[in-house]
């Protein structure tokens, strides 16, 4: 019983719909309830089994509230409503005596639970209201007794009409529930149709708004090559198509009237055209698209990119073709165009960094410089340029800075003679920058704006217009935000409208043209630069070649001087011993040639030492400069070079400092160290005060030894430090003590050389105004070396 309950219970309407393709939750097995209720303590699996049970064994109809559909309430009542009628039963015996048919209220009780809440429900109304008629009316009273046939009899009829109502109500209810799922199912099969039409609807719609909005010509066709359908697109291409005649006719007389060609202008054949080889079964699509060349009915040649696909039945057979055109004539142009942009970007660019060696320059002239450009050059830009644009007629001018006179440059898109007329009007007019009539315009090109001048408008079309130009537009070229020359170009007396990227790529080109311009003017510039660098090094050889030729000449020519001075000072002191006493007259005139034979020498020695500079210098530019090292105390060096000064200058005072008994053994050249020594000396002497000290000390560090000399004098700026060992360089500013000798600038630069000859280093540490102190490091002699 319980399972066919299970098996047949009918729903709620409610849940009918669900239903349809979920099974609910009340219809789960025995087994996944146990499952479920494993986990759960035994109070809590009883009650949920109990509850399971009684939801799977009744059934409410949907009209009953709430609270009525629980099956607790179901069982509830299947109890209350038996017990109900026997109580009314009781009533109405007691009230009519002769009522003699109280089972009936019995079977209704059994009915109303059967109908309301299913058959077990209704089972156990019938067994408890079997069960409370036998006690309540069936004599004994209040006994549940069975005493004669006829209590038996009636009992058991009571029960079988029971189980019958309950039986039977039960199936005749599910089989009401049952036509109202299937009714329900058909109206939701309705409900699904009737969307599915309109989504149908809705997506037929989609498409066909699709298909007539498509920028591509589609066309359908069938098995015979007729039109089936065409859209907007097909339609405003070729007009007849919306003529169902034309549609019919044979498809090689309708391709017969355009002309079909392939890309390179060749006739195409019937089965070599894109709708044929497509009702043969091909795809074009992706790379194998066909290109074809359409002649119009008024009279123009379009380019074409075909694709299509054939329409298949369901064994194969090609049905017809869907074909699908692009109108690709603009878009090839644009592709050919650019191609010839960039060809003519790789020949300016080869412009750029090919050398130009043209000879046939354009000197323009201006007050402060000359500026160099090439009229050959600008010719192949302004060609190149030209071909770039797309315009008409194009020329270059430059810009003089100063003056702001335009100087022609070059000119193309003219015939021989109006390029002759216009240079010859260029030239004569000798036109200003600033002569235009509209200063806006002069502003804008000087902020390297690119303008638009409309010839037609105010106040440009009072000027004469020979080429009858429409737009001219001028591009700026500027330099360092300065404006040196203008690109003109014009499509004549045709209307073009400049885009944006028009006007964007003639301000790049005019700048491009600006750079090559540049870049030849540094070219000429560093070329000149270059001679004029070469022209310094031949002088210098030059001079290194004079300065050693009369240094060698001057030397010879020297050393007789000084050995005549000197025997002529032996002498004369000779003769100055044997003078008589009394003759004093004739002593004061000896002893005054005897003074001067004294300064001429002095003078000789500072001949000398200068001629002996310049062979220095000399030997040091020919890399021959001799040294002879020998093993030798740097200290001794110092204080032998010390007491000549002291001697040389006894009005000076020179301190040294060295530590007492200190010896610094080094590899050196004793006449060269010396020589740098005296040098060093000379100039602290020459370049302080009288009353100031020259203070010489020697230190050692390490490995090396340091020598100082330090002054009083005017001091060096940092730039001035740097420059000081450099030939021929003498500080500007800086005055000599009275009656020293007059140099070349040539002493620090040897004592640099011969120092770092000795792999040492040269230094000087000054501040202007404070003196400064020149210094020099050798290396140490290792104790055991051999000398």
């Amino acid at each position: 019983m319980d399972k066919l309950e299970n098996d047949h219970k009918p729903e709620k309407a409610a849940d009918l719909p669900s239903q349809v393709h979920n099974q609910p939750p009340d219809h789960r097995t025995r087994g996944n309830i146990e499952k479920d209720v494993d986990t759960q303590s035994w109070p809590e699996q009883r009650w949920q089994r109990v509850t399971q049970w009684l939801k799977i064994s009744t059934f409410t109809p949907e009209w009953l509230p709430t609270p009525w559909n629980h099956p607790v309430t179901a069982y509830l009542f299947a109890l209350l409503i038996p017990l109900g009628s026997m109580i009314l039963a009781v009533l109405l015996r007691n009230v009519f005596l002769t009522f003699v048919f109280p089972g009936v209220l019995v079977v209704m009780a059994i009915l109303v639970v059967a109908l309301l809440w299913g058959t077990v429900p209704g089972l156990l109304a019938t067994l408890w209201g079997t069960i409370l008629f036998n006690i309540i009316i069936l004599p004994p009273q209040y006994s549940l007794s069975l005493n004669t046939f006829q209590d038996i009899f009636e009992t058991c009829f009571l029960l079988i009409i029971g189980m019958i109502i309950s039986l039977v109500v039960s199936r005749i209810e599910r089989a009401r529930a049952k036509a109202v799922l299937a009714r329900q199912e058909l109206e939701t099969a309705h409900a699904s149709l009737q969307r599915l039409e309109q989504e149908l609807a809705r997506r037929a719609s989609e498409v066909e708004a699709i298909f007539e909005s498509m920028a591509d010509g589609i066309y359908v066709y069938d098995k015979q090559g007729s039109v089936v359908r065409t859209n907007i697109a097909a339609q405003t291409f070729n007009p007849l198509t919306r003529q169902p005649a034309y549609s019919i006719r044979p498809f090689p007389e309708r391709i017969k009237s355009f002309l079909p060609r392939d890309e390179q202008g060749r006739s195409l054949e019937l089965s070599d055209l894109p709708v044929m080889r497509v009702l043969q079964g091909e795809t074009l699509t992706g790379s194998h698209t066909a290109d074809t060349i359409l002649h119009r009915p008024d009279g123009t040649d379009v380019l074409l990119n075909v694709s299509g696909a054939p329409m298949l039945d369901a064994r194969g057979g090609v049905q017809g073709a869907v074909i699908v055109t692009r109108d690709v004539t603009e878009r090839r142009r644009l592709e050919q165009r650019t191609h010839e942009a960039l060809d003519a970007l790789l020949a300016m660019a080869n412009v750029i960094v090919q050398v130009s060696d043209e000879a046939d320059t354009t000197l323009i002239e201006t007050s402060e410089q000359t500026l160099p450009v090439s009229r050959n050059v600008a010719q192949r830009l302004a060609k190149l340029t030209r071909s770039l644009l797309g315009c008409k007629r194009l020329s270059i001018s430059i810009v003089e800075p100063e003056t702001e006179f335009l100087r022609p440059l070059a000119v193309v898109g003219l015939s021989p003679e109006q390029e002759q007329n216009w240079w010859d009007e260029q030239l004569q007019q000798k036109l200003r920058l600033t002569d235009g009539p509209d200063q806006a315009v002069i502003q804008r090109l000087q902020a390297d704006e690119v303008v638009l001048l409309d010839m037609t408008q105010p106040p440009w079309n009072s000027y004469p217009n020979p080429y009858k130009i429409r737009t001219v537009l001028i591009a700026p070229m500027s330099i360092r935000d300065h404006l040196v020359g203008l690109m003109s170009l014009d499509y004549g007396g045709a209307e073009h409208l400049y885009t944006s990227e028009e006007l964007a790529l003639a301000g790049g080109v005019a700048k491009l043209i600006t750079l090559v311009i540049e870049r030849e003017q540094l070219l000429r510039e560093r070329a000149r630069a270059d001679a004029r660098e070469l022209a310094l090094l031949q002088a210098k050889e030059r001079m290194d070649e004079f300065i050693s030729i009369v240094s060698h000449e001057l030397r010879t020519p020297l050393t007789t001087i000084k050995g005549n001075i000197q025997l002529a000072r032996l002498r004369l002191r000779a003769s100055l011993r044997e003078l008589p006493a009394d003759n004093d007259v004739l002593r004061s005139m000896l002893e005054e040639i005897q003074m001067m034979l004294e300064r001429a020498e002095r003078q000789a020695n500072v001949q000398n030492r200068m001629v002996s500079d310049l062979l220095d210098i000399s030997r040091l530019q020919a890399d021959k400069l001799e040294l002879r090292r020998v093993l030798c105390d740097l200290t001794t060096i110092v204080h032998e070079m010390v007491e000549d000064q002291r001697s040389t200058t006894p009005k000076r005072v020179i301190h040294l400092v060295m530590e007492e008994g200190e010896t610094a053994p080094v590899i050196a050249d004793t006449e060269r160290i010396g020589q740098v020594l005296s040098n060093y000396l000379t100039n602290a002497l020459k370049y302080s005060k009288v009353d100031r000290p020259v203070v010489v000390q020697l230190k050692k560090e390490e490995n090396m030894v340091r020598v100082l000399v330090r002054d009083e004098g005017p001091g060096l700026t940092p730039s001035e430090q740097e420059q000081v060992w450099e030939r021929f360089y003498q500080v500007e500013g800086i005055k000599r003590r009275r009656g020293s000798s007059v140099g070349l600038g040539l002493g620090l630069h040897i004592c640099r050389a011969i120092i770092e000859e000795h792999r040492g280093e040269v230094g000087v540490e000054s501040t202007k105004g404070e003196g400064s102190t020149f210094w020099f490091t050798l290396p140490l002699a290792e104790e055991d070396h051999d000398a």
